[in-house]
C-alpha cells in the first residue's frame, strides 16, 4: 500500500470571470489521474475575477477520491481571515492572528461523514456536511461535521462551485498529525503538523509517510482494521503519539486525526 497523491493539475489556477451577475465560466479542464474538474454557474452580484490556488485544486481533487463524499460539487468560500470563517461555519471561536486574517478558504462538501476525533466518553459526530478552513500556509486548520450549515455562511463571499468527477478510487484513510497539551512556543499549534506515519495492520506496517508541515496523510487501504502509529515532528524530540484504532469500511473514507500530547 502507497500514499496516494492528490494528483498532478494540468493547470496553476482555476480562474472564473464573473459577468454581469453570472458566472459565465466553466473555462478551464483541470485534468489529474484521469479525472477532470470544471467550475459550474453560480450567481454574483458584481463583475471581478477571482482566482483558486492550486494547492486549493489540488485539496479539491483528493477530497473527490473520499467514498463519504456523495455531493457532485464542492463550494468554496474566500479568501478571509481564519477567524471569521471558523466562527460563521461552526461558531466556534479560534485566536486571532495577524498571520491569519487573509488566504484563508472555507471548503463545503456534501456527502455521509464520521468524525473519528471526540472526547473520551462522547459518541462520534456524524453529519452530511463536512467544512474545511484551509490556507496555503498551513494546510487544514480547523473541520466540523454537521447536517445543516449556518445562516452566517451565506453571508460570506462565495467564489466558486467545483464539480467533482465520479468516485473511482479504492477506500480512502485520510486524517493528519495534531499536537494537543502544553505545546512549547516553537511549534506551530495549528493544523497538521510535520512527523513520521505507519498504518499497521497486526504487526505488519502497511502503508507509511513522512509529513510536510501542514501536510495530511492518505492512504489505500483494504477494509479492515487498522492502527496509526506516528511520530510527531520530524526529528527528536517527539512528544508521545498513542496509537491510534480505525475500521475501514468498504463504503466509505474513513477519517482519523492523531494526536500527539505535551505534558
Amino acid at each position: 500500500m502507497t500514499i496516494l497523491s492528490p494528483g498532478v493539475v494540468s493547470l496553476a489556477t482555476v480562474k472564473i470571470l464573473i459577468r454581469s451577475g453570472v458566472l459565465v465560466a466553466t473555462v478551464f479542464a483541470l485534468t489529474a489521474c484521469g479525472s477532470s474538474h470544471t467550475v459550474v454557474k453560480d450567481q454574483a452580484p458584481a463583475q471581478q475575477r477571482t482566482t483558486l490556488p492550486a494547492p486549493l485544486v489540488k485539496r479539491i481533487h483528493s477530497i473527490s477520491k473520499d467514498r463519504g463524499v456523495s455531493g457532485k460539487q464542492v463550494v468554496v468560500y474566500g479568501p478571509g481571515s481564519r477567524y471569521l470563517l471558523v466562527k460563521a461555519s461552526s461558531g466556534d471561536l479560534v485566536q486571532k492572528s495577524a498571520g491569519e486574517r487573509k488566504g484563508f478558504y472555507l471548503v463545503i462538501v456534501h456527502g455521509h461523514f464520521v468524525g473519528f476525533s471526540h472526547p473520551a466518553g462522547t459518541k462520534a459526530p456524524r453529519g452530511t456536511i463536512e467544512t474545511q478552513v484551509w490556507s496555503a500556509t498551513e494546510g487544514v486548520t480547523d473541520t466540523g461535521i454537521s447536517d445543516r450549515l449556518p445562516s452566517a455562511v451565506f453571508r460570506l463571499h462565495r467564489i466558486a462551485a467545483v464539480a467533482l468527477p465520479p468516485l473511482t478510487s479504492k477506500p480512502t484513510l485520510t486524517g493528519g498529525i495534531r499536537f494537543s497539551g502544553r505545546i512549547p512556543p516553537d511549534y506551530t499549534a495549528t493544523g497538521y503538523q510535520r512527523g513520521r506515519v505507519q498504518i499497521l495492520r497486526g504487526r505488519k506496517v502497511v502503508a507509511s509517510a513522512h509529513l510536510a508541515q501542514g501536510q495530511g496523510y492518505r492512504f489505500a487501504l483494504n477494509p479492515g482494521a487498522y492502527r496509526i502509529r506516528t511520530w510527531g515532528n520530524a526529528k527528536p524530540p517527539y512528544p508521545p503519539c498513542p496509537l491510534a484504532a480505525v475500521k475501514i469500511r468498504a463504503d466509505r473514507t474513513a477519517r482519523a486525526d492523531v494526536y500527539c500530547e505535551f505534558h
